[in-house]
């Protein structure tokens, strides 16, 4: 019987790391996905066309700057796999892939 509750005991403990764990990475999910549109709405320099705010992720706002440049190049990539598990979506200029915009999925149920 003792050693039949320490499995169960070592199973809850198991079980409330591993609860624990996916709440870590979840919000460290969250994290990402807000950081992410945050760096190309900061870093990706802003292009107006037929009243459309873009942001072109092929252009930094500072001149030659290989920082930002490397984090919009990884933001397109991280939301391009994570794709509709995300809060909004990111559209594309059909002109010019370069040229995105966001939409937040809440807004769209709305229209």
């Amino acid at each position: 019987m003792k050693s039949t509750l320490m499995i169960h005991a070592a199973n809850a403990a198991d079980a409330i790391a591993l609860l624990m764990a996916n709440t870590e990475v979840r919000m460290a999910t969250k994290i990402a996905d807000a950081a992410v549109r945050a760096d190309i709405e900061m870093y990706a320099r802003e292009v107006y066309s037929e009243g459309v705010r873009y942001y072109d992720t092929s252009d930094t706002v500072e001149a030659d700057s290989k920082i930002q440049a490397d984090a919009l190049d990884l933001a397109v990539r991280y939301i391009d796999k994570r794709g509709d598990a995300l809060p909004f979506v990111m559209k594309r200029n059909i002109g010019c892939k370069a040229l995105v915009w966001f939409e937040d999925k809440a807004a769209e149920v709305q229209a």
